[in-house]
């Protein structure tokens, strides 16, 4: 009669923390594929911007991750097992969760494709569906514990790590564009203050009939006063981005989401290279849409809209850091939605209402933005190191201004109301400018009371126009410390130029890859023949969707359907030159020669020359990549 012989109680539990192991690690990696399917293919996605690579890349990175974090749950379970034999029994409840989570998942795409929280907070009865695949797959997992199998899971791991390494030994020679920290140890605070969608023309610097901004007048007294100012682009996330990385939106292909800053564009940036000169980084600005962290812009803030942000490590890992910047950015994603989807699950609430701020059904108002300045004050206050700010107030949002009380009446508005602006509406709107005035009043008055005002580089600007157009004039003012450089500059200026700008105030040599040459000061002579400005006039309206939708079925929030090239979404292209500016229609395939309106230093004696114009449309496709000539 044969010898049975049976595991020591050691062995029995090391194979049942195998086992729980392998199966959470295959349930992670199995969410993490589903995950990166949906977001690649899905209206819903702000990754789907990113490189198919980058989005395989960051689910083997993801699957390596989950299945060292688990071994370190795994690890007080197992020191319990060892007085408590039947604590074993909880060692399947990870992989049980993991398993619910794509349950999860795949329930709200079934529900309603354009609604990623439709599951979550849906009737009970279907997120109780959620807790029986739950409990069934522990079930199951409990009864399977004990015979764990590594290949699968060691083939993963392998794989995750084999891409690192490859991605990292491709990539670190290509870094040679290291910014230059030199230059003096004492320097001002940089700010950025921008009002959604404000024209040059509606404030007070700028000639306005109606005294809309008294406090911003006063500030251009003491600062530079740009009075043909342009933006790149004629949407939020275009335009702040190149305000912010000095790179042009058709050389990063940022220009309206889901569109990402890849490669090395998510470490070319000024937050990033302030940050290497000792700056404390915070930014406030609309998630998805001109958020630092969500567009791939790594490393530029430690606070952005609320949130804590970890800097990068310094040199050499840093190097590392950006090389995989892509693939860590779909990890971050992934590892956020989760936990977002599971706490929204338990509560019943969205955690994050990612359209709340573009949706037309915002509550904004200059209360909010009060009291965003009210923070970021507290910002300056609690660092003795300078400080960057990026601030981006939205209670001047575009459609349904939402003023605390009418500051200006229908008859004033009408004084400089468009031929198709109702006079109502633009009062609102004017009203909504006057406060913001009110809200800088009580920033500056604040900077000054903290003894920071004349000791803060501070830029006005705004990020388009009310009417989304590119050749309409912005407002851009910019307060050096002290107000020792004062006066009017006339000739036309891209706000792409910012980045260049500041760091030469700092007396920091901007790197070549900033596409603008700086802003000239009052005094210093113009450039003889200075390049055309060229802007993302507007996207291809017809090729977005709804994000997400309401209960009366009504879209909320847009998207393009198709971010990719040839085209990239571009609808238009704009070109100005002095007072004239051309507009390449992609649709008709031809040019609309116009005039900026009010221009302060008119000197085009007619349109711009065809020869130039035929010279922009190669740059992009040479130089970026974009083809508009179909």
């Amino acid at each position: 009669m044969g010898k049975t012989t049976s595991k020591a109680p050691v062995e029995s539990l090391r194979d049942a923390i195998r086992g729980a192991s392998n199966q959470a690690a295959l349930a992670a990696s199995a969410y993490a594929v589903l995950e990166v399917v949906y977001y690649v293919g899905d209206s819903a996605s702000f990754t789907s911007g990113l490189p198919w690579s980058a989005c395989i890349g960051g689910a083997l990175l993801l699957a390596c991750a989950l299945y060292a974090l688990q071994w370190v749950l795994l690890g007080p379970l197992a020191m319990i097992a060892r007085l408590a034999p039947q604590a074993t029994r909880l060692l399947p409840l990870a992989p049980a969760l993991v398993i619910g989570a794509v349950a999860l998942m795949v329930g709200e795409r079934m529900l309603d494709p354009l609604d990623p929280d439709a599951l979550v907070t849906a009737p009970l009865v279907w997120r109780l569906g959620v807790v029986v695949v739950v409990a069934a797959s522990y079930a199951r997992l409990d009864q399977a514990q004990a015979s764990p199998n590594w290949r699968p899971t060691g083939l993963l791991v392998g794989a995750g790590l084999a891409w690192m390494v490859v991605r990292v030994a491709v990539g670190l020679p290509g870094l040679s564009d290291v910014p230059s920290t030199s230059g003096p140890t004492s320097r001002p605070n940089v700010i950025f203050l921008a009002a959604d969608g404000i024209e040059a023309r509606n404030l007070t610097p700028y000639g306005s009939p109606v005294d809309t901004t008294p406090n911003l007048a006063r500030l251009a007294e003491r600062s530079v006063v740009y009075e043909n100012a342009f933006v790149n682009a004629g949407k939020t996330t275009g335009s702040t981005t190149s305000m912010l990385n000095g790179l042009h939106p058709l050389q990063t292909k940022v220009i309206f989401p889901p569109q990402l800053l890849t490669g090395s564009a998510g470490y070319r940036h000024l937050p990033g290279i302030l940050g290497d000169l000792g700056y404390a980084g915070m930014q406030h600005s609309v998630r998805f849409y001109a958020d630092a962290e969500d567009l791939n812009m790594v490393g530029g803030f430690d606070r952005a809209n609320g949130r804590a942000i970890r800097r990068l490590p310094p040199a050499p890992l840093r190097q590392v850091f950006w090389v995989l910047n892509d693939e860590l950015y779909v990890v971050r994603r992934l590892t956020a939605d989760l936990s977002d989807r599971w706490l929204t699950f338990g509560t019943g609430t969205i955690r994050v209402d990612a359209l709340r701020d573009v949706s037309g059904e915002s509550e904004l108002d200059s209360k909010e933005d009060r009291a965003v300045l009210g923070e970021a004050l507290a910002f300056v206050d609690a660092h003795e190191e300078p400080v960057f700010l990026h601030l981006h107030l939205m209670g001047t949002h575009c459609c349904e201004f939402k003023p605390q009380r009418d500051r200006v009446s229908e008859a004033e508005a009408g004084l400089f109301a468009g031929p198709h602006e109702e006079a109502g509406q633009r009062a609102r709107y004017l009203s909504t400018i006057a406060e913001f005035d009110d809200n800088l009043g009580y920033f500056l008055d604040g900077l000054r009371e903290l003894g920071e005002l004349d000791n803060s580089l501070i830029v006005i600007s705004s990020d388009h126009s009310s009417g989304w157009a590119t050749d309409v004039r912005m407002p851009l003012i910019v307060h050096h410390p002290g107000g020792r450089t004062v006066g009017r500059v006339s000739e036309s200026v891209e706000l792409l130029a910012l980045p260049a700008t500041v760091l030469h105030a700092l007396e920091v040599d901007a790197p070549e890859w900033m596409a603008s040459p700086r802003l000239r000061r009052p005094g210093e002579p113009a450039a003889e023949h200075p390049a055309p400005l060229i802007s993302v006039h507007g996207i291809d309206m017809s090729e977005t969707r709804g994000l997400t939708r309401d209960a009366d079925g009504s879209q909320r929030g847009r998207r393009l359907v198709d971010p990719g090239p040839p085209e990239f979404g571009v609808a238009a292209l704009t070109v100005i030159a002095c007072d004239a500016s051309a507009r390449w229609q992609v649709e008709a395939q031809e040019w609309v020669h116009e005039r900026v309106l009010d221009h302060t230093a008119p000197c085009a004696d007619g349109p711009i020359d065809a020869g130039v114009l035929q010279g922009v449309l190669d740059r992009a496709r040479t130089e970026w990549g974009v083809d508009l000539v179909r």
